[in-house]
């Protein structure tokens, strides 16, 4: 880190390291992914040719 007259910079890797250790870089979204899951194709009707 260098500090000058109100100037402060850091490197990219101390801020990221920063903000996780405070909690700030979690995930958005938490849910687990559904790939892998396959395709549901219940619904036969309407308009399909079988």
């Amino acid at each position: 880190m260098m500090m000058d007259a109100d100037i402060v910079a850091v490197s990219p890797s101390s801020v990221r390291r920063v903000l996780r250790g405070a909690g700030l870089l979690a995930r958005w979204n938490d849910k687990p992914g559904k790939k892998g899951t396959g395709f549901d194709h219940e619904c036969r009707g309407g308009g399909v040719r079988q």
